[in-house]
Order: structure tokens, then C-alpha cells, then sequence
């Protein structure tokens, strides 16, 4: 890899699914960047409203065809294949890049790989309609599985511009090593959507790889998934409950340690029936057991991802998780008697956690 006095090549991976009313200012955005990146490709899983053609002709833009709808996982792995940089920038449809942002990300990346292997680097998240807010900063890993957003919703004007280690990432903007990322694995297709992010930067983090947020590299986030964000106000839908809820239980099981999951044991098991409960409420009883068949009948190909994701390990799991509150989506809690309940399970799961945190 170049040192930190040269710049090497970048190529811009834009996952596109139905964007037509995002692509165009994306694309306005990337070719605003003060440093041009080789090559721009929009990735197109299988879209029906004309965004893919959209992109085509655009000077510096090459659009790759998926034909099939496997996910942003599988189209972060399809950038990753056909881009000829090591360097990447995987990036969605409904990101607006700040004009510096790549050479943000790129000086944060140079500075840092001189002395330790950087896998990816992440941009600083805000909100669109809320650019004083950040959504998202990277991440930790909450002991139960989750993602916890850092500095998530706090004022930018209270955070610093530098780059600074963290243990997960979602995908709006990351800088990738594709080298590196693809040496652990790539994006496990698996969770089509939700988790994929997190569950291929913290294998990345534990094979002993760094990850990075660039407070000074920022990112304007705008809609979301069609039909699955719930943000922006939509509804909390029964296929966004089973990816949830599938995705984290395949999270867990491929990347915990045996004696982690053996010391959580009671501390999962409470949560999951608080799960079961809201399951219960919702409705969403025939999600839950879809999932759970979905789980018993993918075992094998489970155990195998687990192997995998093992062997590769260097760096204790237990050393990176985190307590505190459960990160549920605040737009969850309905009443006050839901608030004090979630209340209620946070303190159980976590005195039980800082119980066996040394044993993990």
C-alpha cells in the first residue's frame, strides 16, 4: 500500500436498488469530490424503476447489472470483484458525499495503515433533514449481538473531526482494504439485508484488522430502504422483524466463542423472551417460528460460516463487548410501561453480564 505522502487509486461502489429519486444527486456528489476516484460503479440489484439506466453514459460511471436481487451484501461483494483499486468505497444509494469526503477518508486511512492494517474506514453519518445530528459515528458490539450507533444521534458541533478506532461499522460510506476484507470473507450473503454490514466488520476486527471513523469525512444520509426503514416513520413490518430477528441470531452463533455463549447463556435466554413477547404482541408469532426453521434448516451451512469465522479469529471477542442499554429503535417503545419493562431486562442482562464478563 502507498505511504502516507501519495494517494493511491479509489474506485466508488454505489449499491443501487429502485434509487431513481436518489442516484442522480449521489452521483452529482461523487464527481464534486476533490479527489476523483478512478472509476465509479453503480451496482444494480436487479432495480424495476430505471434508476440502473439512469447511470449509464455518465462520464467515469460503469453500471454492473446483477440481474438478481441477493442483497447489498452480495452487491458489496459483486463492487469489490469487478473494481481494479484495492482501495474501495462501498457506499448506498441515498448517501450524499460532502465535497472532501473521499480525501477525508483517505488521508485517515494513509496516516493510520502506515503503522497497523486498516481494513475500512467510516464516514461520519448525519441526517439529511438533521445535518447538526450524527445517526452514526462506526460502532461497538452490545454483548447481546447488536450494533450500538456510536455518538448516535448526538450534535456534531460536541464531536471532533479525528479518526479514531472502533469495533463495527454499517455501510453508507466505508473505505475498504478490498484485500483485506475479502481475506475474512467478504459480506456473508446469508443476511440478504440487516446485521451484514456489522457481522463483516466485526469479523474483520477480530481477525486482528483496525477499523476506523473520520470524523472530518462526512456523509449526508437521506431516505433509507424502500419498504424496510422504519426512521423515517414507516411501520415496523413483519419482514423487517424476521431479518431482524433472524439476522442477529445468525450473528451470534457464528461469531461467539463457545464459553462466550455458555457464560450469556441466562443473559440470552431473558432476552429472548422478552423477544418472544413482543413477538407475541405484534403478532408476528409466524415470523418468529419462520425464522427459527429457517435457522434449523440452514445448521449445517450455519456451522460451516462458524468454523470459518473462527479460525480466523485472533483477537478475544470478550475484549471488544460492551454493556449498557439494549440499542432498540426509540420509535419500539410505545408507553411508559414498555419503557420501564426494557428498563427492567437491561439491568438484568447487564449485572449478569459484568458477572461473567471475565470468564467469557
Amino acid at each position: 500500500m502507498s505511504g502516507p505522502g501519495s494517494r493511491p487509486p479509489v474506485t466508488i461502489a454505489v449499491v443501487n436498488f429502485n434509487g431513481a429519486r436518489y442516484l442522480p444527486d449521489c452521483l452529482a456528489a461523487i464527481a464534486a469530490q476533490t479527489v476523483a476516484p478512478l472509476e465509479t460503479l453503480v451496482v444494480d440489484n436487479d432495480s424495476t424503476d430505471g434508476s440502473a439506466a439512469l447511470a449509464e453514459g455518465r462520464p467515469g460511471v460503469r453500471v454492473l447489472r446483477l440481474g438478481t436481487n441477493f442483497g447489498p451484501g452480495s452487491a458489496r461483494n459483486a463492487g469489490l470483484a469487478a473494481a481494479t483499486t484495492r482501495l474501495v468505497l462501498l457506499m448506498d444509494n441515498d448517501v450524499i458525499l460532502q465535497p472532501d469526503c473521499l480525501e477525508r477518508l483517505l488521508e485517515a486511512f494513509l496516516a493510520r495503515d502506515a503503522d497497523a492494517p486498516v481494513a475500512l474506514v467510516q464516514a461520519r453519518t448525519v441526517f439529511d433533514d438533521r445535518p447538526d445530528l450524527v445517526q452514526c459515528d462506526g460502532g461497538t458490539i452490545h454483548f447481546l449481538g447488536a450494533m450500538i450507533l456510536r455518538h448516535g444521534h448526538l450534535p456534531v458541533a460536541g464531536l471532533g473531526p479525528a479518526a479514531e478506532p472502533v469495533d463495527s461499522a454499517i455501510t453508507t460510506a466505508v473505505l475498504v482494504d478490498r484485500d483485506r476484507i475479502r481475506s475474512v470473507g467478504g459480506f456473508d450473503e446469508e443476511f440478504f439485508i440487516y446485521f451484514e454490514d456489522h457481522d463483516c466488520a466485526v469479523r474483520a476486527r477480530l481477525a486482528g484488522f483496525e477499523l476506523l471513523a473520520a470524523g472530518a469525512a462526512v456523509v449526508r444520509h437521506r431516505g433509507g430502504t424502500a419498504d424496510l426503514s422504519f426512521r423515517t416513520g414507516g411501520t415496523y413490518t413483519a419482514r423487517r422483524f424476521y431479518l431482524q430477528l433472524r439476522n442477529r441470531w445468525l450473528f451470534v452463533l457464528k461469531n461467539y466463542p463457545l464459553r462466550t455463549l455458555l457464560a450469556l447463556l441466562p443473559a440470552l435466554a431473558m432476552f429472548e423472551a422478552f423477544s418472544f413477547g413482543y413477538t407475541l404482541k405484534k403478532g408476528f408469532l409466524t415470523t418468529w417460528f419462520r425464522a427459527a426453521f429457517w435457522m434449523v434448516g440452514h445448521a449445517p451451512q450455519i456451522l460451516a460460516r462458524r468454523r470459518e469465522a473462527r479460525a480466523r479469529a485472533r483477537v478475544r471477542l470478550a475484549t471488544l463487548l460492551q454493556d449498557g442499554p439494549y440499542p432498540l429503535h426509540p420509535g419500539l417503545l410505545k408507553g411508559g410501561w414498555q419503557t420501564r419493562l426494557v428498563g427492567l431486562l437491561d439491568g438484568a442482562t447487564n449485572t449478569w453480564w459484568r458477572v461473567v464478563r471475565g470468564i467469557a
